[in-house]
């Protein structure tokens, strides 16, 4: 479980994630839970502090930055 602050947009788990060292992605992971104070939350918001479960096969590090995103698939017609 890492801490950290919500610093643009929300973050909705469960959601992937790049992490970035000193601005170089360095790996990704995936939030599989989040708490708020002592409860679960489904959702943080920008400006509010969380405990994030990630799963990676990096160590996370102090000043670490995770970027999150979202995949989302959409049907063409042609």
């Amino acid at each position: 479980v890492v801490g950290g602050r919500v610093t643009e947009g929300d973050i909705h788990h469960p959601i992937k994630c790049d992490i970035s060292r000193k601005g170089l992605v360095v790996g990704e992971g995936e939030i599989i839970a989040m708490q708020s104070g002592k409860e679960e939350v489904a959702t943080v918001s920008q400006g509010q502090e969380a405990g994030l479960k990630v799963t990676t096969l990096l160590t996370i590090e102090p000043e670490d930055e995770l970027i999150c995103w979202k995949e989302v698939e959409e049907k063409i017609d042609l």
